[in-house]
């Protein structure tokens, strides 16, 4: 998330991470970065 907020522009909406390995996903909006929404997707 530090990378994504360091490469943020204004114009940035959200900013998304992906486990490919645990199907987790980190979700911060509105350059929120402080206000991260994690949801986890099966990866079965």
């Amino acid at each position: 998330m530090d990378l994504l907020r360091t490469a943020a522009q204004d114009s940035t909406q959200w900013s998304v991470l992906y486990d490919m390995l645990s199907g987790d996903v980190r979700v911060s909006m509105g350059r929120h970065y402080d206000n991260v929404h994690t949801f986890h997707l099966s990866m079965k």
